[in-house]
């Protein structure tokens, strides 16, 4: 006997568990996606990036080619989106990453140098639990104040994620580290997703060992030849992956992926537009600076001034068609009032039975009549 399908549960507006809270709706959310024709690889950094942005992102936004950034923005307020991370692919093959803040901006240009999928790593099973919750931010090296640039993206690339503190965090909380490392050398940012194997404080005791002191008896040292190797195994586990200190915990962490190289080459004031507060590879005097800023605020004025004709357009036509309305109105009240004679409608004259048959008749004699005549034609004379 099949099965009888049950209904899908269907949830109301309404209902108090899809209400978000304030600590959900004030942490910074984000749009991963990208725009124009890329490769598959790179849309499978796109689903990688996105995991790293998890939860706060929306993992099943739909990438669609009649979408402009117009809709994105348009969407954006509502689900309490603040950042954009956008991938392009140049008509050479280089890929480019764009992190921009929203409403407002500012917006950040990268050039990806190069970079590694999570597919490259070794293949563990990573369970979706580890990105339920949002990861530890490790930011090193970006903050120097003589470079105004890298102020700016250590800002940026901090308030991408919630702010989080591994000493108070619960350590279940904590499962995945993402760490970003600028290079001064090479000029150029390493991004390096790390899953949080485990967590140990700094007491100078080892786990096994603290676990035999407090316990008071030998653990099962069936699988190990002596003593020493059961107090050692932990070193070895540890040699695996990398581990990073925090006050007094040690946080053992292994590569997950994805990996990227990232170039800064340009950072723009607004959504991408407005004045250019950086560029790697052009530099410009004072003079041209401030001929291009007068020119970006005689844009915006002329953006506004545009902006306001077409309101009051907009307005002067609504108020002259519902002028026109009320006239109209008032002409037909003022011609129901005056006339004498009511309006009739005409009856549509409506045929009986039989003379809707006597029609017929005539009708089908007509045809057998001229049926005949053509069947039974007289040939010409010669």
């Amino acid at each position: 006997m099949a099965r009888k399908k049950q209904k899908a549960r269907r949830f109301k507006r309404g209902d108090k568990g899809l209400e978000e809270t304030n600590d959900v709706k004030l942490a910074p959310h984000s749009f991963v996606f990208y725009r124009g024709k890329v490769l598959s690889s790179v849309s499978n950094l796109m689903m990688d990036i996105r995991k790293i942005m998890s939860p706060y992102t929306a993992s099943q936004l739909k990438v669609m080619k009649k979408n402009v950034l117009k809709d994105y923005i348009a969407v954006a307020g509502p689900l309490h989106v603040s950042h954009f991370i956008m991938l392009g692919q140049a008509t050479s093959g280089h890929v480019n990453l764009k992190l921009v803040k929203v409403p407002q901006g500012p917006s950040l240009h990268f050039k990806v140098e190069r970079f590694s999928l999570s597919s490259d790593f070794k293949s563990t099973y990573l369970s979706p639990q580890i990105f339920a919750h949002p990861p530890l931010v490790v930011v090193n090296n970006l903050s120097n104040p003589e470079q105004s640039h890298l102020k700016i993206l250590g800002a940026m690339v901090s308030g991408a994620f919630p702010k989080l503190d591994p000493l108070a965090i619960h350590s279940k909380k904590l499962t995945r580290c993402v760490l970003f490392d600028y290079q001064e050398e090479n000029d150029v940012l390493e991004l390096r997703q790390y899953r949080v194997q485990k967590i140990s404080s700094r007491s100078g005791i080892s786990k096994s060992v603290k676990a035999i002191v407090e316990k008071n008896r030998l653990p099962d040292l069936s699988s190990f030849n002596d003593i020493s190797d059961y107090i050692s195994r932990e070193a070895v586990s540890d040699s695996d992956g990398e581990s990073i200190t925090y006050g007094n915990k040690k946080i053992h962490m292994v590569e997950i992926g994805p990996r990227l190289r990232l170039k800064l080459f340009k950072i723009q004031e607004g959504l991408m537009e407005g004045e250019v507060l950086y560029h790697a590879f052009v530099s410009k005097t004072d003079e041209e600076k401030v001929a291009l800023r007068e020119q970006i605020h005689q844009k915006r004025q002329l953006k506004m001034q545009r902006r306001q004709e077409q309101e009051a357009n907009v307005n002067r036509k609504r108020k002259r068609q519902s002028h026109d309305g009320e006239e109209s109105d008032e002409a037909d009240n003022a011609d129901d009032a005056n006339s004498e004679i009511p309006h009739v409608k005409k009856r549509r004259k409506v045929n009986s039975k039989s003379q809707l048959r006597d029609k017929f008749r005539k009708l089908k004699n007509n045809s057998d009549e001229r049926r005949f005549k053509t069947k039974h034609k007289r040939p010409k004379r010669k």
